[in-house]
């Protein structure tokens, strides 16, 4: 008889591994597919984001392509400015050697050129020489 109790024992230990095994096999069919249908919707929105990106990248592309087309134009117009501002550097020297072999006149208290009844600053061709010499200079630094 205690062959067949150990038996039975035997027998129930069985079932309940059984049903236990079926749960956590029902248990890992619902996680499997939770992670397949995650794994499905996190493809889902790269592939979304990726056509974003990619239409980001080529919209950067034709922007870059645009700017370099500008920068090269901006040269283009710079470069044909060059011989305007080195005549204009050459005729500051030329009138610079002009003006140290012509004598100085008496200075006067006469007034030249104002710009406003504001400002009655008087000024002088040597002043505005200097002042078309360092505009030329400043571009010529502007320019490197």
């Amino acid at each position: 008889m205690s062959i067949e109790i150990s038996l039975a024992v035997i027998a129930v230990c069985m079932v309940i591994i059984m049903i236990v095994a079926v749960v956590i096999g029902i248990v890992l069919s619902k996680n499997i597919k939770n992670i397949d249908h995650t794994i499905a919707t996190v493809e889902v929105k790269l592939d979304h984001t990726l056509d974003e990106v990619n239409a980001t990248l080529v919209e950067t592309r034709i922007s870059l392509m645009s700017l370099n087309e500008v920068a090269v134009s901006v040269k283009s117009k710079l470069e044909t400015t060059d011989p305007l501002f080195n005549c204009i550097s050459k005729i500051g020297t030329l009138m610079e050697a002009f003006l140290s072999y012509v004598p100085t006149p008496e200075p006067r208290n006469q007034k030249i050129f104002t710009f406003s009844k504001k400002r009655k600053e008087d000024f002088e061709i040597s002043d505005l020489a200097d002042l078309v010499g360092a505009g030329v200079n400043l571009w010529q630094k502007l320019k490197k």
